[in-house]
């Protein structure tokens, strides 16, 4: 299992339901935090990732049983790996493994799901109303600390959920949670 120490990087989960804001507050996010090296893990319910269009060589690689492909383009490299588990983070112990030369060694990884993360990982929740807050906050393992929530939900105008601030997704809120993040990893 994951932590922040075993891998060295710190990590805030992004946790909500479809279409509650997790992507658009992740990208507002990173474009406030570009004086960080920041990685993202995104979390794809899916069974399968269409990121190789068919007939492709590296979709034809996988397909005949290749244990996993790396990709290598001029200015971009992706790692195809199959694998049966895929709903935790601790293929980043060894992703970050592969070394500064092929995955650059972030400040901070931000990762957009899994509902359920790793305990001790701090967590924003995104919804679109309190109920969707409840069942969110009902299916965390119980210590994540839950440093804010946003999305849908902070275009309601309240302030603050059960003592945890609702933040708007912008300039002035995605800077607020920012150092709500920094701060939490005495960064």
């Amino acid at each position: 299992m994951p932590t922040s120490e075993n891998i060295r990087v710190p990590i805030v989960c992004f946790v909500g339901t479809s279409k509650s804001g997790k992507t658009t507050t992740i990208e507002g996010l990173l474009k406030v935090m570009n004086e960080l090296s920041v990685g993202t893990v995104k979390f794809i319910h899916h069974e399968r990732m269409d990121l190789e269009p068919e007939g492709k060589d590296t979709r034809r690689h996988r397909e005949a049983g290749a244990a996993f492909t790396l990709a290598l383009a001029p200015s971009e490299t992706a790692l195809l790996i199959s694998r049966e588990k895929r709903d935790d983070l601790s293929i980043l112990e060894h992703v970050m493994l592969l070394g500064d030369k092929l995955i650059p060694r972030p400040q901070l990884i931000i990762s957009e799901g899994p509902r359920s993360p790793p305990p001790g990982i701090p967590v924003i929740l995104t919804a679109k109303d309190e109920n969707e807050l409840v069942e969110l906050k009902g299916g965390l393992p119980g210590n994540n600390p839950i440093l804010a929530i946003m999305g849908v939900i902070a275009n309601s105008k309240i302030s603050s959920w059960n003592g945890i601030p609702v933040i708007l997704n912008d300039e002035k809120g995605l800077s607020r949670l920012k150092k709500l993040i920094l701060s939490h990893f005495k960064m």
